[in-house]
């Protein structure tokens, strides 16, 4: 059986997401935690606004999670086809090799005999 893969995902949150009374604000953590997990990271990130000085501000909740039967089944038969793709390519270099090997060898032939 395949193993799963963890996928790292981001979420942006506004920075108003965060304000109101502290228990509100707890409220709002405790939520994340329970969707997330304990282990998410929240960060202050920005973005550079059209000015030099205006920047955008938000927080960005990283958090990894198992990858579903979908995604794992997709993932699978992209790296099969990939496979087949590789191995045709190889196929299709190899008769290519030969018939560049077979030139090669009916001008040496031409020019230097049998002999």
């Amino acid at each position: 059986m395949a193993k799963r893969k963890m996928i790292q995902e981001r979420i942006q949150l506004g920075l108003y997401d965060f304000e109101g009374s502290i228990s509100g604000v707890r409220d709002k953590i405790d939520g994340l935690i329970e969707q997330y997990g304990s282990s998410a990271m929240l960060d202050l990130d920005w973005d550079y606004g059209y000015g030099c000085d205006d920047r955008e501000y938000y927080y960005v909740l990283r958090y990894e999670r198992e990858e579903t039967d979908a995604e794992m089944e997709k993932r699978l038969e992209a790296a099969r086809k990939q496979r087949e793709r590789r191995k045709a390519q190889a196929a299709k270099d190899k008769v290519a090799k030969e018939e560049r090997e077979r030139k090669e060898l009916q001008r040496l032939l031409k020019k230097y005999g049998e002999g």
